[in-house]
């Protein structure tokens, strides 16, 4: 594989229609750590991201080019500076394309593909020596369409509702509505309450979850905890992620079995309130630990957070919206300020000072929300990223004007006017 300095990625998923090229400059700037471009004119930034791209080898990718509209940047990227690369991945072909391009078409696995994948799960859930002719799956494989997540789901059914295979193939061609909801309601039925919480916290965590973190949220532990886990995993409902014996495991979640166990926390409103204090406290106890950061260069407490530094800031944003006592809410900030700075999270940063001035003001707190803006438009000033900024500097003087401000947040106040000038 080749080696690149730094990816980009760039995905016109979320609001399809509002990538353009001006904005992949900005992406590409801000990623490599210079965003003060972004306050370019459009030809300057052009040039300027260009010296970067040549200076280093970027991987730029942009997803989801379908939607795009801006036929400047495709001609942009087809003729991008040596020796950066770009990956687009679009479901539309374009006559473009041919030139200094090379297209890799995805399609679905190949029968030795398949029969490889039915191999390794029947090792997994040693089921292996059940099958002593492989024509015996041929019906499986046809029923679920070839799809990989719903052969390994329907191997897990398999394995658990002890019926004969014929009987499974019968009951997916009768059923009616889309594959993976009935796929997904048989599999529920087949956890007991310790494997239905941990699957619906589960849905918590942004990226991948730890053993330690599963157990905590859920309040699952001991025996009923690895019972719970090798039945998710057995059903495929939580895929196992493992670099090497060394590393521990963690968990993630295929996107259509995030969408369906979501569905399933969203009827039990009181479990989830709970599971998500617990899951707070998991996170606030990692942060609020002695000398987290009183070492920046190499840290194991700080290691500890960098595979879950999103779903850590997804638990600050709860907690934010969520909790009454504003000192907690503060306190739990205060002390995620110094991970993200430290290991140059700024953006994430940024919305954590956001999220003290919201927090501030939906408790009543006026000076404290004055203190959060005052953080944000100073680190957004550092940053270069000063374009909407007008409107929280106009509150923070409303509100600064109309009471009588301690001593060191007037002085955070100040020094917040005078970086963005």
């Amino acid at each position: 594989m080749p080696h690149f300095d730094a990816v980009v990625w760039v995905s016109d998923r979320d609001r399809p229609g509002t990538t353009t090229f001006s904005t992949v400059l900005d992406t590409i700037a801000q990623t490599l750590d210079y965003p003060g471009i972004a306050q370019y004119t459009h030809s300057e930034k052009q040039y300027e991201v260009e010296q970067l791209l040549r200076r280093q080898r970027v991987l730029l990718v942009v997803d989801n080019f379908e939607t795009i509209t801006d036929g400047v940047l495709l001609e942009w990227l087809l003729r991008l500076p040596e020796p950066s690369k770009a990956i687009i991945t679009t479901r539309q072909y374009r006559r473009e394309f041919r030139n200094s391009a090379i297209l890799v078409n995805l399609h679905g696995m190949t029968e030795a593909e398949t029969w490889e994948l039915v191999d390794e799960r029947l090792r997994v859930l040693r089921m292996e020596t059940l099958v002593s002719d492989r024509t015996q799956l041929e019906p499986l494989l046809t029923a679920t369409g070839g799809n990989p997540k719903a052969i390994t789901l329907t191997m897990g059914l398999l394995k658990y509702e002890r019926r004969p295979l014929q009987q499974i193939v019968d009951d997916l061609y009768a059923a009616r509505g889309d594959l993976f909801d009935d796929l997904f309601s048989w599999a529920w039925a087949l956890l007991d309450d310790a494997a239905r919480r941990l699957l619906m916290i589960a849905t918590f965590f942004v990226d991948s979850a730890s053993i330690a973190a599963l157990s905590a949220t859920a309040d699952v532990t001991g025996f009923d905890f690895d019972r719970a886990m090798e039945r998710l995993t057995d059903l495929s409902l939580l895929d196992e992620q493992r670099a090497d014996l060394m590393s521990e495991p963690r968990y993630t979640l295929h996107p259509l079995v995030r969408s369906f166990a979501g569905a399933q926390l969203a009827e039990q409103l009181e479990f989830e309130q709970a599971a998500r204090m617990r899951w707070v406290a998991w996170y606030e106890q990692i942060l609020l630990r002695p000398g987290l950061c009183a070492c920046r260069d190499d840290n194991l407490e700080l290691d500890r957070l960098d595979q879950d530094y999103n779903s850590c800031y997804a638990s600050l944003e709860w907690s934010a919206y969520h909790l009454k006592e504003l000192d907690k809410i503060l306190e739990y900030l205060d002390a995620a300020e110094c991970y993200y700075d430290v290991r140059g999270h700024w953006d994430l940063q940024k919305k954590m000072y956001l999220l003290w001035a919201q927090a501030s003001s939906r408790l009543n707190d006026q000076r404290q929300e004055v203190e959060g803006l005052a953080m944000y438009i100073q680190l957004a000033s550092r940053r270069a990223d000063v374009g909407t900024l007008e409107s929280y500097i106009t509150r923070m003087k409303v509100i600064a004007s109309s009471v009588q401000l301690p001593d060191n947040i007037q002085v955070t106040y100040l020094h917040s006017i005078a970086t963005y000038q």
